[in-house]
């Protein structure tokens, strides 16, 4: 059976709060009850530890994907801008400008000639 993270904690505090608890019912037997809850309380802390990294990670993960999209966005316009001036510059209704407005194609053309699989790039969030 698979545990959640949330199902496995809640399971970990369960049982190191029956071994607190239950002192006198395990008085007598071969059960080293204190060696179990030192050692489930180290294992809680590890897991409370690992998944706290973990949700850091995924903040970070997220942040660094937005980050990562605004700078690709804003690489892309300035490209595509200094694309428009060369264009302008030579003329737009030149070969050389016919020749330059080809590179737009060009990237987005599949590898394998399919247009259905051609990109396109992403509109700006407003």
């Amino acid at each position: 059976m698979k545990l959640t993270s949330t199902e496995l904690i809640g399971f970990l505090e369960l049982v190191l709060g029956l071994l607190q608890r239950e002192t006198k019912a395990f008085e007598g037997s071969a059960l080293d009850r204190e060696r179990l809850v030192t050692m489930l309380q180290g294992h809680l802390a590890a897991v409370l530890k690992a998944n706290s990294d973990q949700e850091d990670l995924k903040e970070k993960a997220v942040e660094s994907t937005l980050v990562a999209t605004a700078t690709q966005r804003e690489a892309y316009v300035f490209a595509s801008g200094a694309l428009d001036m060369a264009i302008a510059a030579v003329g737009k209704d030149s070969l050389e400008a016919a020749n330059y407005r080809r590179i737009r194609s060009r990237v987005r053309r599949p590898a394998n000639g399919d247009p259905a699989e051609a990109s396109a790039p992403v509109p700006a969030d407003p």
